[in-house]
């Protein structure tokens, strides 16, 4: 049975998990309730006056607010509420009786009755009437399951039997109803959860009510949802389930009086809404910003708030948030937080299809050959498909459109869907890129469904928090080796958090760029991460002053895999980029001032190189890797340092054969590239000079497709160049090139 909480003021939001009614709150907290309850006493009042027993139905949908406005009564009655007992004119009894805590009908018999007599006090006046009580429910028990409804053994019913022989069961009822009517102590029994029972549960009770419990001065307050307690009878033979007002008119027969609580009013969702918020960043310890609110408030008002229409529904949701959100509180965006548990609470089918359909949602278009080759949709076809797939996630018609607008809400890829774009707009249509923390970013899609930072994921606060630490020259701390080790896991997921971060926070150390560095050098030679490392790495150099940026790049080429690294980085910033003419000239300016200084750097590395190694070939891959480098960006000064190192003992052929373009395979062989151009090499000398050093070297013939496909060995490489050579001499190019 559901009691009273106590005296104990509860606001609404402190109750968000608990589905236990609202007890000892003001109106403001119980939406109006309280109004209501004052109209109840007066109607008990009046009923009072012209019948001695009477049944008031309190009816409202599940999660309307039935068991907090009975709450309430029930603790004005008891704590002789001086309001209360001005409208009724007399102190009232009350006792709470609820059906669906017992297992049958014998029970619900039993339990009936001692919550009837459990009304009166245990005085010396009192208690004949009491016990006298128990005898009629004993009396009109049903014989089937008289031993379990009054709970005794079978001695001690005998015994019962005998002293209640005597006098039959009318005579017991006469005396029962005499009693109460003398007395003028009017009782209140309220009976909820009415629309939780069986349908047979029901009729007993209805029975126990209408027919057994009309004594004098007993009155009931029954509490249920409508449409439920219809279906129920439907089960039954009284109503057919195709006759809904023939229910209507059986439960007009039981109840006298009904009471249907209104539903809440926009301006009370919307005041909930607002408290409700503001409650979650004060507990939370966080700050929405306006455009979010401003956006949440959107939603709310277009499609949230019209299914948020009783108290429950409200807890439900606003429950779910407060519960979770403090896992992933300031890791994901809060608005769409807000409506994916909404989703989850409300539309659970749609959640689950959520996660089925993220490729779609997220904007990643199939590339399987299966998809390649289906024929393409025509506008509206997966508009149509995605409604079905709403009805069978058991959304109600009425709420389909809505749901498929706040998809696009949450996934603005999804937009063209809900838009029924063809082919050909989807195309031409702008997606912006997703912003950190929205469940439409890839990086962190996974926290709105496992209510917090996964396990192979790291949350931003810890990539701030390494990010700072690394800044600071920190590469030890913990926050930093975490990096570090998920790195080793995910390393675009960690070079994507790195570089928000960054730009985020302005950070521009030269330790920065030292641990970028040390990354990159760990990547393969042919990774595309290292490409994204280079970016970070001219991002940072970028935030720098120009002084402090070449002061950062010439440090750090000092030594060889500094050189190499710093090379790489030059070379990304010679490119055309985004951003302004002014943006875009100072990384053309620092890539040429940097560029100057890695000439003689260049220089002052490979001379003594030229004396240790017979062949330029016996040169180690990061070595041949600048003189790339060196190739692209400064390649009159290579040609001059390369013209020195022939002169010294390199061979001119070798000197050429660094800069044929080589594949690594996965076998670990070294294969010429099947679109090398040779004017990669030829061009770094004079023809004239090749002409006169290679003379009868060079062949007649030429065929470079018999050259690839095979390993790279150094003959070969000789003999490409050769045969490059050749075809330079005579002004063309390869058949691929």
């Amino acid at each position: 049975m559901r009691g009273i909480i106590g005296t104990v003021t509860h606001d609404f939001e402190s109750t968000w998990l608990s589905d236990d009614p609202l007890t000892g709150v003001n109106d403001e907290e119980l939406f109006g309730r309280t109004h209501l309850a004052d109209r109840i006493f007066e109607v008990l009042q009046r009923v009072s006056e012209q019948s001695p027993s009477s049944i008031l139905g309190l009816i409202g949908s599940w999660g309307s607010g039935k068991s907090s406005i009975l709450a309430a009564i029930a603790h004005r009655l008891r704590t002789k509420d001086e309001a209360t007992l001005g409208t009724l004119g007399k102190e009232w009894f009350v006792s709470e009786f609820n059906p669906w805590l017992y297992a049958g009908p014998a029970e619900m018999h039993d339990g009936f009755f001692d919550t009837l007599q459990s009304a009166f006090p245990s005085t010396g006046l009192w208690e004949p009437r009491r016990e006298n009580l128990v005898k009629l429910g004993r009396r009109l028990a049903p014989i089937a399951g008289l031993l379990q409804a009054v709970r005794i053994d079978g001695e001690k019913l005998v015994t019962t039997l005998l002293d209640d022989a005597e006098e039959s069961a009318v005579a017991q009822r006469n005396r029962v109803e005499k009693e109460l009517a003398d007395a003028g102590q009017p009782i209140l029994v309220i009976i909820d959860d009415l629309d939780r029972l069986s349908a047979d549960e029901l009729l007993h009770l209805f029975k126990l009510v209408r027919l057994v419990g009309r004594l004098p001065n007993v009155y009931y307050l029954l509490s249920y949802d409508e449409r439920t307690l219809i279906d129920l009878l439907a089960k039954t033979d009284l109503v057919s389930a195709k006759d809904e007002r023939r229910g209507l008119d059986y439960l007009e027969k039981i109840i006298q009086v009904r009471i249907d609580v209104p539903a809440l009013r926009p301006y009370e969702v919307d005041r909930v809404f607002s408290r409700a918020i503001t409650r979650l960043q004060e507990d939370h310890r966080f700050q929405i910003p306006r455009f979010e609110i401003e956006r949440l408030t959107r939603v709310f008002d277009d499609v949230l708030s019209g299914r948020l229409s009783t108290p429950r529904a409200i807890k439900r949701v606003f429950g779910q948030v407060d519960a979770f959100y403090g896992a992933t509180r300031e890791e994901v965006n809060f608005t769409d937080y807000v409506i994916i548990t909404w989703l989850r609470t409300v539309e659970p089918g749609v959640y689950a299809l959520i996660q089925r359909h993220r490729r779609e949602l997220l904007g990643h278009r199939e590339i399987s050959l299966r998809f390649l080759d289906a024929p393409d949709r025509v506008a509206g076809q997966r508009r149509l498909e995605w409604m079905t797939m709403l009805a069978d996630a058991h959304v109600h018609e009425a709420e389909r459109e809505d749901v498929l607008y706040l998809l696009t809400v949450l996934f603005p890829a999804f937009g063209s869907t809900y838009r029924n774009e063809t082919e050909k707009e989807q195309r031409s249509t702008h997606v912006p890129e997703p912003q950190q923390g929205a469940i439409s970013h890839p990086d962190y899609f996974d926290r709105f469904f496992t209510f917090g930072v996964p396990a192979d994921d790291i949350s931003d606060a810890e990539a701030s928090a390494a990010a700072r630490d690394i800044a600071r020259g920190y590469f030890r701390s913990p926050s930093a080796v975490a990096l570090v080790n998920m790195f080793d896991m995910q390393p675009e997921l960690v070079l994507r958090k790195l570089s928000y971060v960054a730009e985020a926070e302005g950070l521009r150390t030269a330790q920065l760029v030292m641990w970028l560095q040390e990354r990159w050098s760990a990547l393969d030679e042919r990774s595309f991460l290292r490409s994204r490392v280079e970016t970070l790495a001219e991002a940072t150099l970028l935030r720098m002053t120009d002084d402090h940026a070449f002061q950062v790049c010439v440090s750090r080429a000092q030594e060889p895999a500094g050189l190499l690294f710093i090379s790489a980085v030059v070379n990304g910033l010679s490119m055309e980029g985004p951003g302004s003419p002014e943006f875009r000239d100072r990384r053309a300016a620092l890539a040429s001032r940097v560029m100057r200084a890695l000439v003689d750097m260049y220089s002052a590395h490979f001379t003594p190189l030229v004396g240790s190694c017979k062949s330029p070939l016996d040169l180690v891959a990061e070595d041949r890797a600048i003189l790339w480098y060196w190739r692209y960006r400064a390649e009159e000064s290579l040609t001059t340092f390369l013209l020195k190192a022939i002169d010294e003992g390199w061979e001119l052929v070798d000197c050429m054969a660094l800069f044929v373009y080589l594949s690594l395979e996965e076998d670990g062989q070294t294969y010429i590239t099947r679109y090398d151009n040779p004017g990669q090499f030829t061009m770094l000398f004079d023809p004239a000079f090749l002409q006169e050093h290679l003379g009868d070297r060079i062949p007649e013939m030429v065929d470079l497709s018999a050259l690839r496909g095979v390993p790279a060995t150094r003959d070969v490489l000789r003999a490409y160049v050769l045969s490059g050579v050749r075809l330079a001499a005579n002004g063309a190019r390869t058949p691929d090139g």
